[in-house]
């Protein structure tokens, strides 16, 4: 099955087997694969994950993700992982490890803005 709509892949995820992550083959860009992850999904990207390119290099140098660079690899990738339940399962294991370092980025990013904040609001303290 393929989708080319916003905003209802999060619902589809379930019944996917693998992921490949739109926008990033020939576009510019990619997509955001962490809904992909979360679902439990290995996930397959092209060559433009420029939007969250440190966020792929990290899944590629961990294991969590299968970049490609062409039609003909995302097929072999395809193929490969349809056929291999246990690379399907070390890929999206890795990849969870990998946006699980993420976790409490926002509490980390608020605690340090209320500090920074802190000396415009109180100038003596």
């Amino acid at each position: 099955m393929v989708l080319d709509s916003t905003g209802e892949l999060r619902n589809w995820y379930t019944v996917a087997t693998v992921v490949f992550i739109g926008k990033s083959l020939t576009a510019r860009g990619g997509q955001n694969p962490a809904e992909a992850i979360v679902a439990g999904k290995p996930v397959v990207f092209g060559q433009h994950m420029e939007n969250f390119a440190a966020f792929a290099r990290s899944l590629v140098e961990r294991g969590g993700a299968l970049q490609i660079g062409s039609a003909n690899e995302l097929e072999r990738a395809i193929v490969d992982l349809l056929r291999d339940a246990g690379l399907r399962q070390r890929l999206a294991e890795n990849a969870r490890e990998v946006l699980n370092t993420h976790r409490g980025a926002s509490a980390r990013t608020a605690a340090l803005v209320d500090l920074l904040a802190s000396p415009l609001v109180n100038p003596k303290g």
